[in-house]
């Protein structure tokens, strides 16, 4: 309720624009609350029923409206959704719109209808500078991604690496359409970069050569996530296996 209607996010925002790019929307947390909420209304009901002498019929005409409101929203939004227009707005440099068999004409070429769609919505970026409003990050992306991605041939390798090919008429330094994480690795024209130059969203400056230059961008998965997926694994068999030795 705090986070929708008591207070006022945008303004909380203006006054700490690190929150934006941290918190960025408060009311993602709700599903902590839906299934606490679920749980403990299903608890209660159990109590409830059990202690009820009518329980059994409470419990029917319960399941029996949850139920008919369920259908009602269902079809409700099926009737939203049907009423829409069959068509796609493509954000390009010049924005098109694509009716539905369009669209179907891309399926025998696949990848080719997002040669005309360009993400200005730059969520999850390792913004350095965190005074930065949203604005400011959405200029720099498509300054440095979105206006400059065309450039460069893109290729993606077989161990899932970036590959990114140009061709440069003069040594100069140049910022590449790419985003550098913490743990990605970046290798131009056969040399590994460990100390590198970035923009405040997370583009690395590199230096070019002239004629045909390479730059491969990996990521490498960290020991402590791997760590993680052998407990989450062991955790689970441990859940089973006490699971099983109880109903014995």
């Amino acid at each position: 309720m705090a986070t929708n209607w008591l207070i006022n996010w945008s303004r909380v925002q203006k006054i700490f624009p690190g929150l934006g790019s941290s918190f960025q929307f408060p009311f993602r947390f709700t599903i902590v609350f839906y299934a606490l909420f679920m749980l403990g209304l299903a608890y209660s009901s159990q109590l409830l029923f059990k202690n009820t002498k009518y329980g059994k019929w409470i419990y029917t005409i319960s399941i029996a409206l949850v139920t008919i409101f369920a259908y009602q929203e269902t079809f409700s939004w099926v009737q939203r959704t049907s009423s829409q227009t069959n068509s796609v707005m493509i954000y390009s440099p010049k924005s098109k719109v694509f009716n539905e068999q369009q669209v179907e004409a891309f399926g025998n070429k696949p990848g080719q209808l997002f040669r005309y769609y360009l993400n200005i919505k730059p969520d999850y970026l390792p913004v350095t500078n965190k005074k930065l409003n949203p604005n400011d990050v959405r200029d720099l992306y498509e300054k440095f991604i979105k206006d400059d991605y065309i450039k460069y041939q893109h290729r993606v390798l077989k161990n899932g690496s970036l590959e990114l090919k140009w061709n440069s008429s003069k040594k100069e330094k140049i910022t590449l359409p790419l985003i550098m994480y913490q743990q990605s690795e970046l290798i131009v024209n056969g040399k590994r970069l460990t100390h590198l130059q970035k923009t405040e969203i997370g583009n690395p400056v590199v230096q070019s050569k002239i004629g045909v230059n390479n730059a491969i961008l990996s990521f490498r998965v960290p020991l402590w996530f791997n760590l993680l997926i052998v407990v989450n694994f062991a955790s689970w068999i441990l859940f089973i296996a006490t699971f099983c030795f109880k109903r014995k």
